[in-house]
């Protein structure tokens, strides 16, 4: 999982500023927070989020309470919140628009789902499983969806890793999420992450592109102005 974190952060490394105290966190119901004195935190903060500040983390509860347990192999299944490390400065919505444009843009060398603006649903279906089946194959990172919400730009895609380098094609293969959150005048990361083990690509691509819409969508919430 730390490696594919490792590049997104990477890609994620932009002159903005996420000042958090300011900020209210909440998460969907089914997830665990690990603190900031666990050990599974400060790993991922030194590996996963080098170039930024994790804020928080979140695990699914099933997994948390493995993972307290002694069974951290098991933990295939995170939430990270993050800010990128840079000047403690304001950031007007259309700063935050400017970095998820610029987010889509580093996308640019990745496969995408064919799509046409006659598509019926089957066919957007045949799109999609082509795409994935086609990513699957050959190792190659697909860029599965990119939508914007209510709250949040959200970039979901498939990253491979060969475990056996050039000697064969054992692919390690990730699906992460990234959903770019304005709030209060700053900008936050929330990055779902699932590493497949043999799962259906579909399923955990849609699991970590909900996920990290519920995230964004709570933070929003409760960072909302109160009506008057």
């Amino acid at each position: 999982m730390k490696t594919a974190f490792i590049l997104l952060m990477s890609l994620l490394a932009l002159p903005f500023a996420a000042h958090a105290e300011e900020i209210l966190f909440a998460a969907p119901s089914g997830f665990a927070e690990i603190e900031g004195t666990e050990a599974l935190f400060a790993e991922s903060q030194k590996n996963a989020v080098q170039r930024g500040r994790l804020l928080k983390m979140y695990l699914p509860q099933y997994m948390a309470h493995q993972y307290r347990h002694g069974n951290s192999t098991l933990v295939t299944r995170q939430v990270l919140v993050c800010s990128p490390l840079a000047a403690n400065v304001p950031v007007p919505p259309k700063g935050a628009e400017l970095l998820a444009r610029s987010l889509e843009g580093m996308f640019m060398g990745f496969a995408t789902v064919p799509r046409g603006r006659m598509d019926t649903p089957a066919q957007e279906i045949e799109h999609r499983q082509s795409a994935l089946k086609k990513s699957l194959a050959s190792g190659s990172p697909l860029l599965y969806s990119s939508q914007r919400t209510p709250s949040a730009w959200i970039y979901t895609f498939l990253i491979h890793y060969n475990m056996e380098g050039n000697a064969g094609k054992n692919f390690l293969t990730t699906a992460l999420s990234c959903a770019v959150l304005p709030v209060k005048e700053k900008v936050l990361f929330i990055t779902a992450g699932s590493i497949m083990e043999g799962n259906d690509a579909q399923s955990e691509l849609e699991w970590v592109r909900d996920t990290a819409g519920s995230f964004a969508s709570a933070i929003a919430k409760v960072n909302a102005p109160e009506k008057k």
